[in-house]
C-alpha cells in the first residue's frame, strides 16, 4: 500500500484563511443585525396569507397572491413552510422551493409601491 505524505500548508495560507474567516464572520454578524430574519413562519389558510414573525419582533403578513412562486401551490403545500438556518430563508420541501426572507419582503414591497 502506498504511503501518503501530507505537507502542512504554508504559514501565509493559514494566515490568509484565518483573515478570510474573520472577515466573513463579521459580515455575517452585520447581515444578521441589518437584514430581516424569520423566527417563525406559518400559513393562515383562512386569510390565504403567509405570516412571518421576524427576529426583530415585527410580524409581516403577506397574501399568497403576492408571492408568484406560491400562487399555484395548494394550501397543504404552503402550510409545510420551514425556516432555514438562522432565519434568512424559507423552505417548502413539497414544493421544492426556497425563498430568501429579505428578498421576499423586498419583492412584495416593490410590487406594492409600483
Amino acid at each position: 500500500m502506498p504511503t501518503v505524505t501530507r505537507n502542512r500548508p504554508a504559514r501565509w495560507v493559514i494566515q490568509e484563511l484565518q483573515a478570510n474567516f474573520a472577515k466573513a464572520s463579521r459580515a455575517g454578524e452585520l447581515t444578521a443585525q441589518t437584514e430581516p430574519r424569520a423566527a417563525r413562519a406559518v400559513y393562515q389558510s383562512a386569510k390565504k396569507s403567509l405570516v412571518i414573525d421576524l427576529t426583530s419582533g415585527a410580524t409581516i403578513t403577506i397574501p399568497v397572491k403576492l408571492i408568484p412562486e406560491l400562487r399555484r401551490a395548494t394550501p397543504r403545500g404552503i402550510r409545510a413552510v420551514e425556516v432555514l438556518g438562522r432565519g434568512g430563508g424559507l423552505h417548502w420541501e413539497r414544493l421544492d422551493l426556497d425563498l430568501s426572507v429579505p428578498g421576499l419582503i423586498a419583492s412584495v414591497l416593490r410590487r406594492s409601491t409600483s
